[in-house]
């Protein structure tokens, strides 16, 4: 785990960096997991997935709303900003 590695001899440190959200490198091991595999999910457990990653890698969203037409570029896009001002290790956690 990562907090093993701590480059500090402190204590105190190493019980901080292990109460942290995962690390990146923890979050896309995950989504990697997730991509390879041949689990099937939900409509809606895909659209927080995403939201959840494009918040965590991008932050809040930060593009306007697709076309009417585009009905599952809205549907991600209202997942994704309906994360709002979520911090981005909380996003990684969540994921």
């Amino acid at each position: 785990f990562f907090w093993l590695h701590a480059k500090t001899s402190s204590p105190r440190h190493r019980i901080a960096k292990m109460a942290q959200a995962p690390s990146e490198a923890h979050f896309h091991r995950a989504a990697d997991h997730l991509k390879s595999s041949k689990v099937k999910l939900s409509d809606d457990e895909q659209l927080r997935l995403y939201a959840l990653f494009k918040q965590a890698t991008i932050g809040k969203c930060n593009t306007s709303r697709p076309g009417m037409l585009d009905f599952v570029g809205k549907a991600k896009w209202d997942a994704w900003n309906a994360l709002g001002a979520l911090p981005q290790p909380d996003a990684r956690a969540q994921y």
